[in-house]
């Protein structure tokens, strides 16, 4: 166990369903799912044996994704069942399959400590990019009815933070819908590049592991900004830290270089089937399932092949990692400086 380091925090992918068609995303394709061979149906005994491992394991933190986890008629018990393990429970949701019965619950059992909303636009972008018509309304006010709640009744969960993940879709409508997003209170707005993966993305990637680390991504797509568009992205977001008093946090690379990765050995992916992958954009490489080995065997037993992986993600060998949806890594042939 010497020199062992395992993730503090847990991503919990649920299953890959989800209501919207965003054009940002292929996760919602039929084409992917198959790709992923995720056919595993989660419930709520199912996951109370992954809050056991993580918690036996000195893990602190669980993050629910998807898909959307407010489809799944578990995500409310099963969140509630992680609190009694000990674990801070967050979940990314697109905001729009929430209702009152469901935020009261929310509230009245304390189940989040943060609630990540995505909001991408005005209504209108914002729409257009998820491919509903009604998307931003609904996510707009069932956020602004949580943080009505909170203020109400005086409490500070859960914590609102609103993610606009930037593209050529909308780069020119940020500080638009910041301007809207800052009447709802959220307690951090994050600015985030989105993820645009090629196949040459990852054939590279492959190449250079000599593994089959990447079969298929759910951002395969061709929407990244150019170098003109990251130069207003940067202006604008001068512009909006100076004109807003809410707490804005921007994705390290767009103002500044980031030179390592952020992710392996700090945080890990849980799949649906209970695969444990080390990192999110590497999706065919896991090190044993949460629901039959130990978690602390697991990162012993693939030490070495983990610890060799984040090297060279830190020597800018794998280009996937300029892509990386947590924190892209700044590649020579990158766009953003």
């Amino acid at each position: 166990m010497h020199n062992i380091n395992i993730p503090k925090r847990a991503i919990i992918e649920t299953e890959y369903t989800c209501n919207l068609r965003c054009k940002s995303c292929t996760l919602w394709h039929e084409d992917y799912r198959i790709k992923r061979d995720e056919k595993e149906k989660l419930s709520r005994e199912k996951l109370e044996i992954a809050y056991k491992n993580l918690s036996h394991s000195g893990v602190k933190n669980i993050t629910y994704i998807g898909g959307e986890p407010f489809l799944k008629d578990y995500i409310f018990d099963t969140a509630s069942d992680a609190k009694k393990y000990g674990l801070i429970t967050s979940v990314v949701t697109n905001g729009t399959l929430l209702d009152d019965k469901k935020i009261n619950r929310i509230m009245n059992e304390d189940l989040f400590e943060n609630i990540i909303f995505s909001i991408d636009g005005d209504k209108k972008i914002h729409n257009e990019i998820r491919g509903v018509d009604n998307a931003y309304q609904l996510a707009y006010e069932n956020a602004k009815r949580i943080s009505y709640i909170k203020a109400r009744l005086k409490i500070r969960r859960p914590k609102i933070l609103i993610y606009i993940t930037v593209s050529k879709l909308n780069y020119k409508f940020v500080k638009k819908a910041i301007k809207e997003i800052t009447k709802i209170n959220p307690n951090r707005i994050r600015i985030q590049l989105a993820s645009s993966i090629t196949d040459d993305i990852i054939k590279q990637t492959n190449d250079e592991l000599s593994l089959n680390a990447i079969r298929t991504h759910s951002y395969i797509n061709n929407i990244s900004l150019s170098e003109s568009e990251i130069r207003y992205l940067k202006d604008e977001i001068r512009e909006i830290k100076n004109e807003f008093s809410v707490k804005i946090e921007t994705e390290k690379i767009i103002m500044e270089k980031n030179d390592l990765c952020h992710f392996i050995n700090r945080d890990m992916v849980i799949t649906p089937s209970g695969k444990i992958l080390i990192c999110p954009m590497l999706n065919e490489i896991n090190i044993g399932n949460i629901y039959n080995d130990e978690l602390e065997k697991m990162y012993a037993d693939n030490n070495d092949k983990i610890n060799r992986i984040l090297q060279m993600a830190n020597s800018h060998k794998l280009d996937i990692c300029s892509e990386c949806c947590v924190e892209k890594i700044l590649l020579t042939h990158n766009n953003y400086h």
